[in-house]
């Protein structure tokens, strides 16, 4: 059972209409309309508010329980122990990681160019020097505890994983939902950034005071500074949804490269013993038909028991020679 499911599930449960629950979690009903028919996702505030209104855990939200969604993970996992399977918690706390590592990360940037607007419009003075070291320092403090939050999904990277089914499409549907404020902020970014010189044509154009100028310039900073805010959390933000989604394809990727790697190399060995069990029959049969037939004109003995003997024998060593000559050839690959 799905997200969508259990929404409708528990609301029918409690004897409420999707305006009724709209009203409690303070959203429109078209809202809950579409968390129900899975064209949406509720946010995780949502979530937890609506774990609280069903009085049921978020884990019971988020997990998938229904088998069918996870036979094809669970072939994946048994066929592959080694492969991790992430599922909706899991994939939802490390966009909630990310989220916030993305918004420390464009505050920081945006922190660092504006830094210099105390010097700008004091000149360069003590207080200006000692705002501009604040900033930059709040600027490293938020890029130190950005890395050190999103660390622990370092994971992600180096362990193969693959997404649960429902997992998938729940990120590729946030992804998907996010897409139209991606295409907002990165155009909102562009155009700031071409306006940022405004100001400072303005100021030049009517020939303002020096302090005028002062102040557009310190105004250019701030629009650069806020389209880059823009800029970095639109794409970060969209990064956290693709290191997800390219977790499993990774690992999908890596999955069919080591099969047919493997089915290579097992055709690859199978082939050469092929090759190397007829080198030999082609060396070792002559020979021992030729000892054969000497010892035979040696001794005179034609006699039907001692050819039955002799060739078992010969076979029983000619096996145990490819047996050898195959382990070499394992081992060598």
């Amino acid at each position: 059972m799905i997200l969508a499911e259990k929404i409708m599930y528990l609301r029918k449960k409690a004897g409420w209409s999707q305006e009724e629950l709209a009203e409690k979690v303070n959203v429109s009903r078209q809202s809950v309309s579409k968390w129900e028919s899975g064209t949406s996702t509720p946010e995780l505030s949502k979530i937890i508010l609506l774990s609280q209104i069903f009085d049921v855990s978020t884990d019971y939200l988020l997990i998938t329980q229904i088998e069918e969604d996870n036979c094809q993970d669970d072939s994946v996992e048994k066929e592959n122990p080694s492969v991790k399977i992430i599922y909706i918690k899991e994939a939802t706390d490390f966009l909630a990681t990310n989220e916030d590592k993305t918004n420390k990360l464009s505050l920081g940037v945006s922190l660092l160019v504006f830094s210099p607007f105390a010097l700008i419009l004091q000149g360069a003075s003590i207080v200006g020097f000692i705002v501009l070291i604040v900033f930059v320092a709040a600027a490293v403090a938020m890029f130190i505890v950005a890395g050190l939050k999103i660390k622990e999904y370092e994971y992600l990277r180096k362990e193969k994983a693959v997404l649960e089914y429902s997992t998938k499409d729940y990120v590729n549907r946030n992804k998907e939902q996010f897409k139209k404020t991606y295409i907002f902020y990165i155009t909102l970014g562009i155009v700031l950034c071409i306006l940022s010189v405004l100001p400072l044509l303005i100021a030049t154009g009517l020939k303002l005071n020096e302090f005028a100028i002062r102040l557009m310039l310190t105004l250019l900073l701030f629009i650069i500074a806020f389209a880059i805010n823009r800029l970095i959390y639109a794409v970060k933000k969209r990064d956290g949804y693709n290191q997800l989604i390219m977790v499993g394809n990774n690992a999908t990727i890596n999955m069919k490269i080591n099969d047919h790697i493997k089915k290579t190399k097992e055709d690859l060995i199978r082939k050469m013993n092929e090759d190397l069990t007829k080198k030999i029959g082609a060396i070792y049969w002559p020979i021992v038909l030729v000892i054969f037939i000497v010892y035979r004109f040696y001794n005179n003995d034609w006699s039907w028991e001692i050819n039955r003997y002799v060739f078992l024998g010969a076979a029983a060593l000619f096996s145990a020679i490819l047996g050898i000559c195959h382990i070499f050839v394992k081992d060598d690959d």
